[in-house]
């Protein structure tokens, strides 16, 4: 019994949290999945936009998502132009970004009431009797315990649609510090995701046509690191669409073409030709 109380007691000195998740789909993401996603943790202080979004990081991960974090991506030692966002986007493939924003953070108190325990110890020394006793007294004070309400948006980095909206409510014992709360916020909200099917772990042979089809179809030149040195393109290519709207790329072969896109795409090394090609075309098609 003596040490049931005493797991007991270590077990509540841990900070731990709760995480309520209230969200919506657009309708019009049904059909669709994001697997590669920047977390953009919405707050001016430093420390709390790392830890929140080192927390989505890693969750994501372990649920087989390609998270970024913005921080790494866009640091706030430098300015970045609208032009310069939507390139980086597209130069890694981001399809999705999650904004983290913070909305109301307070404290609830509750009282501990004053109790007071009492243990004795008797002793015979000879034929006298000789007692004595310890009071311990406890409680007779009052703790806070945090509470914080996000907004999660998850936006279509193509189109700037919201794909995916949540209200979050965390509530966290008297123990529970920042990253107690984002860790509880991560996980219930990152599980939320998966169990609405808006995210997919990144596998090429599995992902749906839909998923496909809505790849970026924008022209942009740094898609792909063209190879140093060219050579002149035959008539017959694989590649119309990717051409048309890049013509800048017809002093280069579909080969090099092709394998500078999995030299920029390391997670497509194993994919076929026809599979990068596939892909190419998608992009440029509109």
């Amino acid at each position: 019994m003596k040490k049931s109380l005493i797991l007991s007691s270590a077990v509540f000195l841990f900070g731990c949290a709760w995480t309520d998740v209230t969200s919506i789909k657009d309708p019009n993401y049904y059909q669709v999945q994001f697997s590669r996603v920047l977390v953009v943790a919405a707050f001016s202080d430093i420390e709390y936009r790392q830890d929140t979004e080192s927390a989505f990081q890693r969750v994501f991960e372990e649920e087989g998502i390609v998270a970024i974090r913005s921080i790494d991506m866009f640091p706030p030692t430098r300015e970045v132009s609208n032009e310069e966002l939507v390139d980086t986007l597209l130069e890694n493939d981001i399809d999705g970004a999650l904004i983290i924003a913070f909305s109301d953070y307070w404290t609830t108190q509750s009282y501990i009431p004053q109790y007071s325990t009492t243990r004795g110890n008797a002793s015979i020394i000879g034929n006298s009797i000789y007692y004595s006793q310890n009071t311990q007294t406890f409680g007779g004070y009052y703790i806070s315990k945090p509470r914080v309400n996000f907004e999660l948006r998850l936006y279509d980095t193509q189109t700037g649609n919201t794909a995916w909206i949540a209200k979050t409510h965390t509530r966290g014992n008297a123990f529970a510090k920042f990253n107690t709360l984002v860790n509880s916020l991560a996980n219930k909200s990152v599980k939320t995701l998966m169990e609405e099917n808006i995210i997919s772990d990144y596998s090429y042979g599995q992902r749906t046509e839909t998923t496909k089809t809505r790849l970026n179809p924008k022209s942009n030149p740094q898609l792909i690191s063209a190879p140093k040195t060219g050579s002149v393109v035959t008539p017959s290519t694989r590649l119309p669409n990717l051409r048309k709207s890049l013509p800048q790329l017809d002093k280069y072969s579909d080969q090099q073409i092709i394998e500078a896109y999995k030299s920029k795409h390391p997670e497509l090394k194993n994919a076929t030709d026809e599979e990068i090609i596939q892909i190419l075309e998608i992009k440029s098609e509109k």
